[in-house]
């Protein structure tokens, strides 16, 4: 809450209608009524990438704050007389990219609920779907070593007093590319990038760095070395820390895939984030082809043995008979 520049700080939870409806009767108590809202709840790094089967087997959207949270803003401030209700989706909606199916598909809902707002005479409801905030030092050194669009706060700050001039559109896109364009580049195979000069130096926050051991180990940290080369990869390091994106896991795993003429996948990296685990993960796939192509030829010995067993019990007048069917049917 923010009083005659003032920041007050009141703890309810969003997904609780409940609780909300405490609050919004405090805020009138203490204020008189409420001016506008800001709904910014969300998920960053790891927690946001989610396989296509583990959303499906495991995840749930019913207590999701983007999506719960803006029903019960919804039916809290329907009758309200409020000058803004503003909700802070994502760019995500537009370029997604794998492992964003819940994070795209909670973005895509905000938009929806602000469309339909505005259908029903609430011009005052609006969802901007943002691009990349840089909100600290730290975030501008991942991003540096990244090939992705990304805002500094203050532009987006003037970007959010221009949006709340809006009326009517229900939906702002904020993009500092050409969307377009970067619509058209999510939906293209990846491309492998150059090597580049790879600094020594680790990152401030970094787990202690740990050196690649084994074969995989090492195919994975050259690899990951392309794309982040402002540190040296270690064991430990986790691709979403290190500031990894959707495009970014494809074109890796790309790269992984024809150096060790084995398919690994985004869910691969989602499941396992961590070089360590990667590596493991590929060591465990390496595995499973091998006894695979073994049980196979295994199973050709059987059938031949088998085969060999059945002629021997023929008799010969049974061996005879199906000679001349293979020669009458040629």
């Amino acid at each position: 809450l923010i009083d005659s520049g003032q920041v007050v700080v009141k703890q309810a939870d969003v997904c609780d209608l409940t609780q909300m409806q405490a609050l919004l009767t405090w805020i009138k108590h203490q204020y008189g009524g409420l001016t506008g809202v800001l709904h910014a709840a969300g998920q960053t790094g790891k927690a946001v990438a989610v396989t296509v089967d583990k959303f499906e087997r495991e995840e749930s959207l019913d207590n999701d704050p983007k999506i719960q949270g803006t029903l019960n803003l919804y039916a809290l401030l329907e009758r309200e007389a409020v000058e803004f209700v503003t909700l802070f989706s994502s760019i995500s909606v537009h370029v997604g990219g794998p492992g964003y199916i819940k994070y795209a598909a909670a973005n895509q809902f905000m938009s929806n609920l602000a469309m339909l707002a505005n259908s029903r005479g609430h011009e005052h409801w609006l969802s901007i779907e943002w691009d990349t905030w840089l909100t600290s030092n730290e975030q501008e050194i991942k991003h540096l070593s990244r090939s992705i669009p990304a805002m500094a706060t203050q532009d987006a700050c003037v970007a959010l007093d221009w949006a709340l001039q809006v009326k009517q559109l229900g939906q702002v896109v904020v993009s500092v590319a050409d969307l377009t364009k970067r619509i058209q580049t999510a939906a293209l195979a990846p491309q492998a990038k150059s090597r580049k000069q790879v600094s020594v130096t680790r990152r401030v926050g970094l787990p202690a760095y740990v050196p690649p051991r084994s074969e995989y180990e090492t195919t994975v940290v050259e690899v990951w070395q392309n794309y982040f080369t402002d540190c040296e990869i270690g064991m430990h390091d986790d691709f979403f820390e290190l500031g990894g994106d959707s495009l970014m896991a494809l074109r890796i795993c790309s790269e992984l895939s024809e150096k060790l003429q084995l398919v690994v996948n985004v869910a691969d990296m989602i499941e396992h984030p961590t070089v360590g685990g990667l590596a493991e993960a590929i060591e465990e796939k390496v595995k499973m082809a091998s006894q695979s192509a073994k049980d196979q030829g295994d199973l050709s010995v059987e059938q031949h043995e088998g085969l060999e067993d059945q002629i021997a019990e023929l008799t010969d007048e049974e061996v005879q008979a199906m000679l001349d069917e293979i020669m009458t049917n040629g």
